[in-house]
């Protein structure tokens, strides 16, 4: 009571307050460099990924790196000329130097790249007009003996990786090893300084470029994300104001909370920079989800006071004690639904996936400053207005069709509560036994548009313009295996140096074991090091640069370590494709033990990251799921002090959720027709359904208990659903809306959560909270004893 009292009698001051709040954030909180102290890489350091990386750069130190920009030229007219080549090669050496994004020398001191083949070799030997000459002739003559030309032709030079490649020779890649995954702020920094450096200087004339690689693909995904993220929040309070203006169908009542939670939302994003700032892994994807999770949450606590005082008018109350009372009388249920909210979603901070155990304090404290400011602001600015904010309709005026509506219901309910119960069940049984199926995308380039793409890059330079990822990998596709974009390396780590002798015997059947695998489509190490189908010609002139080549580049300097390149014929951030890098590691495996070779085997590139972080968000995802569900039955338990009531509410959280899923799986399947969902919708969905989503039931069970005082269980129910029922459907729909409106985005994960949230959220508040906890509750008279009362 001292709450409402305090924020109605100085309205005017709290009023300032948040005012104050929001100008002295956005006026002196630095907004820094989202980078400035940011995590290198999303996963723990001892996964099982970091440690290969780790291992990788200490063997061989030009191959390390935690995800990598992969720049492809194509010639689609004929073979790369002398001036294509010149050009790659300079491209390449301009990388690590300053440019217009004026990346410090740390930054671009960490990356390593990689020319294609002897390239570097090749133009770094040549001195002179006689020396160039001579140079272009021994490396033709090493990798395409017969077409030697005379010596007063210039046949364009050719490098091995190239040749091995294209027989045509019209593509090459420049590999950009990064020392930061490919989500980070730093690996889409040095993508863009890569596009500048191609968009400024003009390339020959039908030279094609495009940057593709993961890092590629985490620029084009932001750039995707940026665009959603415009459209989201424009949608987001588009729906709410229409909602709010159906409801109340007054514009004051619906501006009183838009604008509060707009404040919130405001100081909220204020916030997140800081912490970004100080390192937190906060993404512009978990920025949205927070942005509309706490718009929907904020606008029902807001709906929840807003609706009881009023109740509290029509009954008599004057304007001077409505407000007051209306806080008083929904405030515990608020703080409660806030703290079940925030104690769920604080889960994920025992996440290993540095992604989830930001997002979820970042979306703990969206929601306890959106409850802040509907227990604060939002009766302030209501006490200030009085009755006039619900002009031009009449502040207490029923509406007796809706309220004959809820007592049929509720009457249906209460007698049939067995029937009721159990044709709920198989209704949310069928779509259940559909999300065991479901296939989880890891892609990240799934469901992006490359046209769109393409237009935002050639927009102000459609002249030079760089080609997305997805153009890359088309590009490459034309000339060699997909999976040459990011090869699968194989480390053989041995626990002492081998002699010569051994690895080469090693690599011969690494060569013959991985190359018999099915999508396989080269192979490359120390026995192969150009791949396979390039003729070398025996006891050429270039026979020991091949091999100091095949030295430098696949046999560690100690002897103790071999590197291999598996390339894939299928897309390397596939289910297909991470299932085939765990048969290449048991591959690895046979032929060390059929060698009598204690080794261990690690496994780097896009495709080991991606299985990797399957790995382990799928274990955060059950240590969460767990977690989750204890504190909010602990929580509800705390709340109504009914052991059963308390245990079917927490068990219906998984049966709605895989309804959910099946549901969400059908209509991305079929509507469509995509082939799987993405894998951050399975946790981002389930924890806030279980912790969002159970507040409406904690809303009913509240109010039957009180009800239970004074009437029996059967009747304590039917008043519960009557008086709960419209405020609690209200707040379901904005929810729904709110969290819906990410379908707006253009991002597959954001249209898929969207749906996701948006669904859950309906069949919780039309399915669970008024037809089955109702019935539960009737049909084994079930109360609860709560001393929350929903106003």
């Amino acid at each position: 009571m001292q709450l409402s009292l305090f924020v109605t009698r100085w309205r005017w001051v709290v009023v300032a307050a948040w005012g104050l709040a929001g100008v002295g954030l956005f006026l002196f909180v630095p907004s820094g460099s989202p980078g400035a102290d940011e995590q290198t890489s999303y996963l723990p350091e001892d996964s099982t990924y970091r440690i290969a990386a780790r291992q990788l750069e200490k063997y061989f130190p030009q191959q390390g790196g935690l995800s990598q920009a992969v720049v492809i030229f194509e010639r689609s007219d004929g073979p790369l000329t002398l001036e294509d080549n010149t050009y790659i090669n300079t491209f390449a050496q301009k990388i690590k130097r300053p440019y217009k994004r004026k990346l410090n020398p740390a930054e671009l001191g960490g990356l390593t790249v990689s020319t294609p083949g002897l390239i570097d070799l090749a133009l770094g030997a040549a001195r002179g007009a006689d020396s160039v000459r001579k140079t272009k002739r021994l490396i033709q003559r090493l990798f395409n003996p017969r077409s030697a030309k005379t010596q007063d032709e210039e046949p364009p030079l050719t490098n091995p990786l190239r040749t091995a490649l294209t027989d045509a020779g019209q593509a090459a890649i420049v590999r950009v090893n990064i020392p930061a995954d490919f989500i980070t702020h730093r690996s889409r920094e040095i993508v863009g300084h890569i596009r500048d450096i191609l968009v400024d200087h003009p390339r020959p004339t039908g030279l094609k470029v495009a940057v593709s690689g993961s890092a590629g693909y985490g620029y084009d995904y932001e750039l995707f994300v940026q665009q959603s993220y415009k459209r989201t929040i424009f949608a987001t309070l588009i729906a709410v104001v229409v909602i709010l203006l159906v409801v109340y169908r007054a514009p004051l009542a619906a501006m009183v909370p838009l604008v509060s939670i707009s404040l919130a939302a405001a100081i909220v994003i204020v916030l997140m920079n800081l912490a970004q700032n100080l390192g937190a892994g906060i993404g512009l994807a978990e920025r949205i989800f927070v942005f509309v999770l706490m718009y929907g949450a904020g606008i029902d606590y807001s709906l929840l006071f807003i609706s009881r005082y009023r109740e509290l008018l029509a009954s008599g109350r004057t304007a001077q004690q409505a407000p007051a009372e209306a806080l008083s009388a929904t405030s515990p249920a608020i703080f409660a639904s806030a703290a079940t909210d925030a104690a769920g979603v604080l889960m994920l901070v025992f996440s290993q996936f540095l992604i989830f155990r930001t997002t979820g304090p970042a979306v703990a404290g969206a929601l306890i400053v959106s409850m802040l400011a509907s227990v604060t602001l939002v009766p302030s600015l209501v006490s200030i207005l009085g009755p006039r904010m619900f002009w031009p309709r009449r502040a207490g005026k029923t509406r007796p069709r809706r309220e004959r509506f809820w007592r049929a219901l509720a009457r249906c309910v209460t007698h049939r509560a067995g029937l009721v119960l159990i044709a709920m069940l198989v209704l949310l049984i069928i779509p259940a036994v559909k999300a065991t199926r479901i296939s989880w995308i890891y892609d990240a380039l799934e469901g992006i548009d490359s046209e769109w793409l393409d237009g935002q890059s050639n927009k102000t330079s459609p002249d030079k313009g760089v080609g997305n990822a997805a153009a890359g990998i088309e590009m490459a596709k034309r000339h060699l295996p997909i999976g040459e974009i990011a090869p699968v390396t194989i480390l053989i780590e041995s626990q002492k140096p081998l002699s010569l002798k051994q690895w080469w015997g090693v690599s011969t059947r690494l060569v013959k074991a991985i190359g018999r695998t099915d999508g396989i489509g080269n192979v490359r190490t120390l026995t192969q090091p150009v791949g396979r189908g390039v003729k070398i010609a025996t006891g050429s002139p270039g026979a020991q640069m091949i091999k100091a080549f095949a030295a430098g580049e696949y046999l560690s300097g100690d002897y103790r370590s071999l590197r291999t390149e598996a390339i894939m014929t299928m897309h390397t951030m596939s289910n297909e494709a991470m299932r085939l890098a765990e048969t290449l590691k048991g591959v690895a495996e046979d032929v060390l033990r059929s060698e009598g070779i204690v080794a261990g085997v690690h496994l780097t590139g896009p495709t080991a990251q991606m299985l990797e972080i399957r790995t382990v968000t799928q274990r955060d995802f059950k240590l969460v799921a767990v977690l989750v569900l204890g504190v909010v039955f602990v929580i509800i338990l705390v709340l109504l002090r009914d052991w059963l009531l308390s245990l079917f509410m927490v068990g219906m959280i998984p049966l709605s959720y895989m309804a959910t899923l099946g549901v969400c799986s059908w209509a991305f399947g079929w509507l469509f027709g995509d082939v799987g969902m993405d894998w951050k919708v399975q946790i981002f969905l389930f924890v806030v359904m279980a912790a969002v989503g159970v507040d409406y039931n904690i809303f009913l069970a509240s109010r039957l208990a009180q009800e239970a005082r004074r009437y029996p269980p059967r009747e304590a129910v039917a008043r519960a659903l009557v008086h709960t029922g419209p405020v609690i459907s209200s707040c379901g729909l904005i929810m729904a809306a709110t969290l819906g409106s990410l379908c707006v985005g253009q991002v597959e994960l954001l249209r898929q959560l969207g749906f996701a949230l948006a669904t859950g959220m309906l069949i919780d508040t039309f399915l669970v909270r008024p037809l089955m906890l109702p019935a539960f509750a009737a049909l084994f008279k079930r109360t609860g004893k709560s001393r929350i009362l929903l106003g």
